[in-house]
């Protein structure tokens, strides 16, 4: 490289909108640049921002990396904002998405929806089954589709989980055992797979499901009324279908007679398991390496009187802290996943005009916590920050909803 040409490309990179470490052995002109992906779909609350990356085309065909060099900027930020090249999204839209280097332009079409929030109902006028709704609908809102009728096989729908990459939805059902259906699957539609109650399954009733690395963790109780966590392989399916291995034994904390998993969550590489005793007079969280097998101890147990659980029915990570809602002190509590044994709740929701009554399923959109009320029949909407006797954000009930005795919910 030549002196002038050096000297070009050094004042190139020194007017960049975007300071970065020059790239000193790049060529002085850049032909094309290219967003990479040059499409993409997010849903607001639960995707993390998404970072672009910007490639330039040199005059000798070869391609370079100048994304710290760009400048960005969204076609319609109150859809979507691209701070330092990460799409975050900010509501139901499209964005175009602009990233300029001296002069050249590339784009990138990004479409935002809202979640759909999955309710399962166990009870009421119609069949139990599994109803669908925009994640931020409110009122007496009609769901958009619903999964119900004979052919589901769902008699009591408990907790639900939505494997987004497979397009799957679990149902975790007490008397029908663990159905599989698509993930937008509508009306009186046979499962995919279906695991039954009992069986070589050993589970009496499903009660939770997390699949997590091509693995079904499923929860319930056993012949004893015990509590079991079984794992399967994702594909499981029949009377046959049997758990490759357990998480059980007295060590486990969690096979106490009449102490019963009523929920299960993973979070960095642990699995964490929500239980009480059938009389809902004392409850406890415990923690498993998620690879764990066998009568292993938890590395973690959230119990005792300063705790507040008993009946804990809903969880969910935030950071460094779990959410759980919890069906016989009618509140949802907050813990840091960093206290002790009788851990004390961060923060906590219940009393009269917040609403919660028998709260169920739990699930974190963004910064608002949304909650099943199986005593109210419906569902409501919290700020994550809230705290006491806070009035809900929304609720969603009534009639038309077909909303009746809820209890697990997902969003996806």
């Amino acid at each position: 490289m030549n002196r002038f040409a050096f000297c070009a490309l050094a004042l190139f990179f020194a007017c960049s909108p975007v300071k970065g470490t020059p790239l000193i052995d790049a060529p002085p002109s850049v032909a094309s640049i290219q967003i990479a992906p040059g499409s993409s779909s997010l849903r607001v609350g639960l995707d993390a921002p998404m970072p672009l990356t910007v490639e330039a085309s040199l005059p000798d065909g070869t391609m370079r990396d100048v994304t710290p060099y760009v400048t960005w900027s969204s076609s319609a930020e109150s859809v979507a904002t691209v701070p330092l090249g990460n799409v975050t999204a900010v509501a139901a839209g499209s964005a175009t998405i602009t990233a300029t280097l001296d002069g050249l332009m590339a784009t990138a079409a990004i479409s935002v929806r809202d979640p759909i929030l999955a309710v399962a109902s166990q009870t009421g006028s119609i069949p139990a089954g599994i109803d669908f709704f925009d994640a931020f609908a409110t009122g007496d809102t009609a769901p958009t589709r619903s999964i119900r009728g004979s052919n589901t096989q769902i008699e009591e729908a408990f907790h639900l989980f939505a494997d987004i990459k497979n397009n799957e939805l679990y149902v975790a059902d007490l008397g029908a055992g663990l159905l599989v259906f698509p993930l937008d699957g509508t009306g009186d539609i046979a499962p995919l797979r279906h695991i039954p109650a009992g069986s070589a399954a050993t589970l009496e009733g499903f009660i939770d499901v997390v699949v997590d690395n091509d693995e079904i963790y499923a929860a319930g109780e056993t012949g004893s009324s015990a509590g079991e966590i079984a794992v399967f392989s994702r594909l499981s399916d029949g009377s046959a279908a049997a758990p490759t291995r357990v998480i059980a034994g007295s060590d486990s904390s969690i096979t106490e007679l009449s102490q019963v998993i009523t929920a299960l969550a993973i979070h960095d590489g642990m699995i964490y398991a929500a239980s009480s005793t059938l009389s809902g007079e004392s409850g406890m969280i415990t923690a498993y390496p998620e690879t764990g097998t066998g009568e292993i101890p938890p590395t973690v147990i959230f119990a005792g009187s300063a705790s507040g659980i008993l009946q804990p029915i809903g969880m969910d990570f935030r950071g460094n802290e779990l959410i759980d809602s919890d069906a016989e002190t009618d509140a949802i509590a907050a813990y840091s996943l960093a206290g002790g044994s009788d851990i004390t709740p961060v923060r906590t929701i219940n009393g009269v005009e917040s609403q919660v009554s028998l709260p169920t399923g739990l699930v974190l959109i963004g910064q608002t916590l949304v909650c099943a009320q199986d005593q109210g029949n419906m569902v409501t909407t919290y700020p994550i920050e809230a705290l006491q006797d806070q009035a809900p954000s929304s609720t969603l009930g009534g009639s038309d909803t077909l909303i009746a005795a809820p209890i697990g919910m997902t969003a996806f």
